[in-house]
């Protein structure tokens, strides 16, 4: 399983997960992130190629790929799934369906007040350390005081 996110640099990066069998029980890990210095169907497909490879993640064993639905990812053409399954012919691509989850609770979230008001109260929240150096700066210290791993405050997100 494969997934598209920005990091805290605005750097483009894959979260590459793996499920395999392990005494009869499926066993997801989380195999590790790779950078994707280009964002282009075919670039994408060699990054992961390569990065499978260098974990030693055979395509002779791959039965499943998993991808958002992002025509990059899962263009039946030419997209992500697509290259990757002419290393691995025995594998079939399925949509994330946690990525539809995800989507399904957004709608169905959007329609709650309640929900509502606590997203756009964390925006808020974010907003008074994004755009102000000095409550930033504040935040670190308390955080170096408490001897607390220092933490920047993310931008809540539609999504996962």
């Amino acid at each position: 399983m494969v997934d598209e996110s920005t990091d805290v640099t605005s750097q483009e990066e894959l979260s590459v997960c793996a499920r395999w069998i392990e005494d009869n029980k499926p066993v997801e890990h989380f195999v590790g992130i790779l950078h994707a210095k280009e964002k282009i169907t075919q670039a994408i497909a060699c990054y992961l190629r390569t990065f499978l490879q260098s974990k030693n993640i055979g395509f002779d064993k791959m039965r499943g790929l998993n991808f958002n639905d992002t025509n990059t990812m899962s263009g039946h053409r030419s997209g992500v799934q697509i290259r990757l399954r002419l290393h691995a012919p025995s594998s079939i691509y399925m949509h994330c369906r946690c990525h539809k989850l995800q989507l399904g609770a957004l709608n169905a979230a959007s329609e709650h007040t309640v929900v509502k008001r606590v997203l756009g109260i964390l925006l808020t929240i974010w907003k008074a350390f994004h755009f102000s150096s000095k409550k930033a700066e504040k935040l670190a210290e308390i955080q170096a005081e408490l001897q607390a791993p220092e933490i920047k405050m993310q931008k809540p997100s539609d999504t996962r």
